[in-house]
């Protein structure tokens, strides 16, 4: 992960699981150490006939590896600074990706 910027209060980690909702972490207060621990957790509904399980299913059955990638990005959050959504401005700190 980058560096934080000046007027970092937390971080965040947003996820990208093949389009299917905006999912963040919520703020994670930075520590002094540096040493960070998130803990996060979130559950998709894949039973037969939900839209999830349309969109794994076809990510997993491509023959291309990219279809089925999930992103995580990290975020530094300035709460004194609102984004256009009224949210902490968020710094992208750092991204990475895997696949399913």
């Amino acid at each position: 992960v980058g560096a934080l910027p000046r007027g970092g209060d937390d971080l965040e980690v947003e996820f990208d699981f093949l389009g299917v909702d905006d999912i963040r972490s919520g703020p994670v207060a930075v520590q002094a150490s540096g040493v960070h621990q998130l803990r996060f957790d979130k559950t998709f509904d894949v039973s037969v006939g939900r839209k999830a399980r349309e969109l794994l299913m076809d990510a997993l059955e491509s023959p291309d590896t990219e279809d089925s990638d999930v992103y995580f990005e990290v975020y530094a959050l300035d709460r004194d600074k609102p984004g256009p959504d009224g949210r902490p401005a968020r710094t992208q700190l750092g991204a990475a990706y895997a696949n399913l």
